[in-house]
């Protein structure tokens, strides 16, 4: 089904050393599968620092023990039980360094927590933040992270594919210099800046929040959750930044002050929202009607009929002109 997809780019990575040295000779199918593959190989090299970074970071953290600190795995046990987890996740012993409690791990989560927290908060505030973390583990929002992260690489892959495709039927010929190279580059980095910059804050932050929602739930007391959060921000303030981190998917429990600031505020005033699981529905049902059309797109490029076309179709392979 996929037999002519993977022969163009076969043909192109023989000839990358020929599109080096003479970038302006490449046609404009041949610069889209190269910055097709230059996406994808961002993204494994993105998952490849993920998974890494998490080993190292486990080596560097030894599990709990049982007898280490008094009454910790019966409170953990406890807020794994009101949590709604069957399979206790490692509770691992974090450095006292920023941050002081986060889940890392998509299919092996664990919970990591410093020391530090566990002697400075009451047993209600340490319950609160041990069922924050147990429900992110529970919604698998370290796979949903990962998987989140990779949605605008797929969609610019997506949208470049439809472009070669698109030229290659028509028989375009048109001709990539070093100007227009450039600037589909800068476009296609531009969108990842944006993305990165500007949804992807935002989209963790409505997590945190709906996270937050489901701790009150459970505890039936938002004054003790946000007392938690005020307490783990001060002792985080004092701790210099870490930045080793950044490759891990891990849902911190602090992130920056103002997201702080606006949970503290919404939980002191907290109301439930009946509009949640109204948002939740419609949110399914859209993530579910794009992958129709993802499946239906894939189907319409690359069913029997339209393989047939390409094959008769001439290619701009990268040849010397």
């Amino acid at each position: 089904m996929f037999e002519w997809f993977f022969a163009p780019y076969a043909g192109l990575l023989r000839g990358i050393e020929f599109l080096l040295r003479n970038p302006i000779a490449c046609s404009a199918v041949g610069m889209l599968r190269a910055l097709t593959l230059l996406l994808c190989a961002a993204a494994g090299a993105r998952i490849v620092a993920h998974c890494v970074a998490d080993r190292r970071l486990r080596l560097r953290s030894p599990v709990y023990g049982r007898d280490e600190v008094p009454g910790l795995y019966d409170l953990y046990r406890e807020a794994a039980a009101r949590a709604g987890v069957k399979h206790l996740p490692p509770l691992r012993r974090q450095g006292s360094e920023d941050p002081l409690a986060f889940t890392t791990g998509c299919f092996r989560p664990a919970v990591f927590v410093a020391p530090t927290l566990v002697r400075s908060l009451g047993t209600d505030e340490l319950r609160a933040v041990l069922v924050h973390e147990l429900i992110h583990v529970r919604r698998r929002d370290n796979l949903r992270a990962l998987v989140g992260s990779l949605l605008p690489i797929g969609a610019l892959v997506i949208l470049l594919q439809a472009a070669a495709l698109h030229v290659l039927l028509f028989q375009i010929d048109l001709r990539f210099g070093y100007l227009h190279a450039s600037g589909l580059a800068a476009a296609v980095l531009a969108l990842l800046w944006v993305f990165r910059s500007v949804a992807w804050p935002l989209m963790v932050f409505r997590r945190e929040l709906s996270c937050d929602d489901r701790v009150v739930e459970v505890l039936q007391n938002p004054l003790v959750v946000a007392a938690s959060l005020v307490k783990v921000w001060r002792l985080q303030r004092a701790l210099p930044s870490r930045t080793g981190g950044r490759w891990i998917h891990a849902q911190a429990l602090l992130r920056t002050r103002p997201s702080i600031e606006a949970r503290v505020r919404r939980l002191i005033d907290y109301q439930p929202d009946p509009r949640r699981v109204w948002i939740t529905g419609v949110s399914r049902a859209l993530t579910a009607a794009a992958l129709v059309w993802l499946t239906l797109f894939l189907w319409t490029y690359h069913g029997p009929q339209l393989r047939a076309l390409v094959v008769d179709a001439p290619t701009f392979s990268l040849t010397q002109q």
